[in-house]
């Protein structure tokens, strides 16, 4: 899935005011706009039947070591999007080894989000 995918599925099952709060960003969007045209500058390049056999993109982080060096930013109106809120991200996050990012303005306690993703 690409990322302009990603954007049509959101936009599809999101309510409008919602998508555009998680798609937007602040003011005349000029941040969001130079960080698109940034992004855009990099490519992944495949490398298929070259280099070693095994391959590790794990990454070691203070207290614990990730398959990937992936992490959930934080953000905020995680309920906006699915019923269970930040728990869920929290859930989801974990489910893929990934680290989440708790933001300050969450309605959770963070113990109770904490929890959540060491289940």
């Amino acid at each position: 899935m690409t990322l302009g995918e990603l954007h049509d599925a959101a936009r599809a099952a999101l309510d409008p005011v919602h998508y555009d709060y998680v798609a937007g960003g602040a003011g005349e969007e000029r941040a969001l706009a130079a960080n698109g045209r940034a992004f855009d500058r990099y490519a992944l390049l495949p490398r298929v039947l070259r280099g070693a056999a095994r391959r590790d993109t794990a990454v070691d982080l203070p207290g614990a070591r990730r398959a990937a060096p992936v992490m959930v930013a934080p953000t905020a109106f995680h309920r906006l999007l699915h019923p269970d809120g930040e728990q869920a991200t929290a859930r989801a996050a974990a489910a893929e080894g990934a680290v989440l990012v708790t933001g300050v303005g969450v309605p959770k306690a963070v113990s109770g989000i904490s929890t959540v993703s060491h289940r």
